[in-house]
């Protein structure tokens, strides 16, 4: 599908945008994050109870809590991942 819109809201002219969709794609896109999703639990489960510093990225998809607190878990899936999170063109849901 071919679409005529404007770049940036200030542009003055009109562009042609080609948006398309490939469900392999999105397939394969989905299964690496669910895999590295996983990898990260596994992950998270070898440090449990310990006080760890744990890269950025997985503040993105975890809700990281101190061993301090009164929390079962040190992670918990984020919310953001049961909102729209998109990968590629199509939105991904993490239950």
């Amino acid at each position: 599908m071919t679409v005529k819109a404007r770049l940036y809201a200030d542009d003055d002219t009109d562009h042609y945008f080609h948006i398309y969709y490939k469900a392999k794609k999105q397939a394969s896109e989905r299964a690496r994050l669910e895999a590295d999703l996983d990898r990260m639990e596994a992950e998270m489960d070898k440090i449990k109870g310990r006080e760890y510093k744990l890269p950025k990225r997985y503040e993105h998809y975890f809700k990281l809590t101190s061993p301090t607190t009164k929390t079962s878990s040190m992670a918990t899936r984020n919310e953001k991942m049961s909102s729209n999170e998109s990968c590629s063109c199509a939105a991904i849901s993490r239950s």
